[in-house]
This record gives C-alpha cells, sequence and structure tokens, in this order.
C-alpha cells in the first residue's frame, strides 16, 4: 500500500504553527492536525470523554458537561502529575488515530501538525519523512501567550517549561521556519515549501517506532 510522503510540522506554545498550517492549507496541502483529532477523540461523550470524566470527577467541566480545557491547560501547568495521568490516558489513542489517519490519506504528500513531536521522539507511530520546524524566541512565545491568552508574563513562562526546549526541537528540523516577521513571510515560506515538498518522492523514513 502506498502511503503519502509525510512532512511533520511542530514548534513551540504560540511558535505560530496554527497560522502557518493555514497558508500550507491555502498552498493546496492536505493537512492533518493532532490537536484536531485530539478533540474529537475527547468530544463529549465519547470513550475518552468518559475516561477523563472518571479521571477528573468534575474538576475541569461546566455545568453543561463539556470539558474547560482552558482551564485544564492551565491546570496541567501547575501539575506535572495530572499532566503524566493524562497523557497515559490520551496519547496512546490519539497515536493510534494519527497513524489511521496517515494510511488513509490519498494525497500525495501530507502535512501532519505535531506540537508535542519532541517530546515523543523515538516513539512515533507514524512514518515521517521529514520535519519541519517553526520557531522563534521564548520572550516572543511569552509575549503571544500573555496578549492571545490574558495569562500573565510568569504563568507563560511556566507554560513553556513544559515543553522540550528550543535546541531539542531544532535537532529535529529539516527544515525551519524562523516565525519573528509576521504572517506575509509565513505565507511565502509555506508557498515555497509547499512546492518542494510536492516534488519529493518517498525515500528513507526518518524515525518509526511504538509508544512506550
Amino acid at each position: 500500500m502506498t502511503r503519502p510522503y509525510t512532512v511533520a510540522l511542530t514548534g513551540g506554545i504560540a511558535s505560530g504553527k496554527s497560522m502557518l498550517t493555514r497558508h500550507f492549507a491555502e498552498a493546496g496541502a492536505t493537512v492533518i492536525d493532532v490537536d484536531r483529532i485530539s478533540r474529537q477523540l475527547t468530544e463529549t461523550g465519547s470513550e475518552l470523554y468518559v475516561a477523563l470524566r472518571e479521571t477528573l470527577a468534575d474538576h475541569y467541566f461546566r455545568s453543561d458537561g463539556t470539558m474547560d480545557r482552558r482551564a485544564l491547560r492551565f491546570a496541567i501547568a501547575q501539575d506535572p502529575e495530572l499532566r503524566h495521568r493524562l497523557e497515559t490516558i490520551l496519547h496512546p489513542k490519539i497515536w493510534a488515530a494519527l497513524a489511521e489517519a496517515v494510511m488513509a490519506s490519498k494525497a500525495d504528500w501530507i502535512l501532519v501538525v505535531i506540537p508535542l513531536l519532541a517530546e515523543s521522539a523515538g516513539h512515533w507511530q507514524i512514518p515521517i519523512d521529514r520535519v519541519l520546524v517553526i520557531d522563534c524566541l521564548a520572550e516572543t512565545q511569552i509575549q503571544r501567550l500573555v496578549k492571545r491568552d490574558d495569562v500573565s508574563p510568569d504563568d507563560a513562562r511556566c507554560m513553556l517549561t513544559l515543553q522540550a526546549s528550543r535546541i531539542d526541537r531544532l535537532a529535529l528540523a529539516d527544515d525551519l521556519v524562523i516565525n519573528e516577521d509576521g504572517w506575509d513571510a509565513l505565507s511565502e515560506a509555506a508557498r515555497s515549501l509547499a512546492r518542494d515538498y510536492a516534488a519529493h518522492r518517498i525515500t528513507e523514513t526518518r524515525q518509526t517506532g511504538s509508544r512506550t
């Protein structure tokens, strides 16, 4: 079975992944987003929703039963044990769904958006031919988080500490986009890279593995 040439996009929080992804989509790329898969798998009433409800009790759920994802995200930033418990529940299902989506794609090449790719290095459950990292200064991330999420600079710094270091992410990069200059620069980068990726043939994959 022929699979698509697979490019993994990753980057730190508030680095501009969503913005760059939109530009790739506008350039004709087929996009598979792990965050979107996660949201679908944890919709109210789903198997994973029930598992999370059992783990979290009534914490981080609104009166109508919907999950307060923003509150949960900030709680995870303060509680590594809670984060580990949730990852144990969520990650195997998310990786399995991602692998299924990749293999089911009929596109010649796909962009797979995986925010925590560096954190799961060595345990990827999909074939990856190339890694694209979007990067910016930590201070830029903090400024964006303060503005976007209405958090304090200290809370923003705490959120950064939960993720892999810039050095770890950059070590994975086959291609690098620096996002300090805004929307127009990202649009040009996406168009250029999309042309390059569309011209590739499937070659040796970078890494495969099973999550442990």
